[in-house]
């Protein structure tokens, strides 16, 4: 076992994002430095939590790339890398390729001034087939069911506890969503993250790449013509799992086996930053089966990392892999789907 465990002391915790703060250089290259001091100088690190979670982090990164490869190094020291998403041939999954008519928004409500941004974007959008599924804690209940019906929307509107963050209502409101017949899911929430730099700049340019004018229609063509495609995230805003694993890469590790899926197909994982996006039906019932309950949610503590919660937002892409289906980016269209890699988030250090 790991000499933490050992000696029963915890690891040391440093905050390296004020290091980070005054090395004028992108992530990738800051993820060198890591990977070169980590990998050389393992025994002056090994006490540290940052090490400790940088180890278990290596069961995502692409191990078919070698030190000779072009990839290789454009994954190490560039912004970006496109996966090719339509090459990859290995699911089983058969989905009738069917009309796609209808599409649940599901919204989870903490902050009804930023609510009322979205549903102003939504009454501007170009797809009117949809229904609102909103969640929001008991103090919100009546004002939003006040707004909804004013703007006469199909909406069904959900009382939850403020616990498991964006994710938990979610998963609870899922199955109200399936059983009306929804196959196609949007999922968004109020959250401010004013953890993050430019956290308006953040919600803005998620909110126009997901339901932004000709979003949401663009999004059903893809998903109509592209069977495998699973997920569509923000472009942006999809990362690789090797860089950005936080305090979250063993909770992400144990949710994937619970999941059936091998070390092997966590390789080359990524996920897609913030929890918003699209989302088919087979690939979200993976979590959904899992059964998770408000009692393995830890109690909301203004936590910025490690819990449950977090360790699902990259949870999601592991039900992805196990559902057989692909991710791509909001920039695809039935013509083209792309799946475009930030390695370089400017919304985080």
């Amino acid at each position: 076992m790991d000499d933490a465990k050992k000696t029963n002391k915890p690891y040391i915790i440093i905050d390296f994002t004020k290091v980070w703060r005054f090395v004028p250089m992108n992530r990738p290259r800051k993820e060198m430095i890591k990977w070169i001091l980590f990998s050389t100088f393992p025994m002056f690190f090994k006490r540290l939590a940052v090490y400790q979670n940088w180890i278990t982090s290596r069961i995502y990164a692409d191990k078919k790339l070698n030190l000779g490869s072009h990839n290789f190094w454009k994954r190490k020291l560039c912004n970006y890398y496109d996966l090719d998403v339509i090459e990859h041939k290995n699911n089983d999954l058969k989905l009738p390729n069917k009309k796609i008519t209808k599409i649940a928004i599901i919204v989870h409500v903490f902050y009804l001034d930023v609510f009322n941004e979205i549903l102003e974007l939504l009454l501007k959008s170009d797809s009117y087939n949809y229904k609102l599924f909103i969640t929001a804690p008991h103090h919100l209940i009546r004002e939003l069911d006040d707004a909804l019906s004013s703007a006469s929307l199909q909406f069904s509107l959900l009382e939850v506890a403020n616990r498991g963050r964006d994710v938990l209502p979610f998963i609870t409101m899922l199955p109200v969503v399936f059983d009306e017949g929804f196959e196609l899911v949007l999922k968004i929430h109020t959250k401010r993250s004013n953890h993050l730099k430019k956290k308006e700049v953040w919600r803005d340019d998620l909110f126009l790449k997901l339901f932004g004018p000709g979003a949401i229609s663009n999004a059903m063509r893809v998903f109509e013509r592209h069977q495998e495609i699973g997920i569509i995230g923000p472009i942006g805003h999809l990362l690789p799992m090797s860089f950005y694993y936080g305090a979250n890469a063993g909770r992400v590790e144990v949710l994937s086996k619970k999941l059936g899926l091998t070390t092997d197909q966590l390789a080359n994982f990524h996920f897609v930053a913030g929890t918003m996006f699209f989302a088919r039906k087979e690939a979200l019932l993976p979590i959904l089966n899992l059964g998770l309950t408000e009692h393995d949610f830890e109690v909301e503590n203004n936590q910025l990392d490690g819990t449950l919660a977090h360790a699902l937002e990259r949870g999601f892409a592991a039900g992805l892999l196990a559902s057989g289906l692909k991710l791509a980016d909001t920039s695809s269209n039935p013509d083209k789907v792309s799946c475009r890699i930030n390695t370089n988030y400017t919304f985080t250090l």
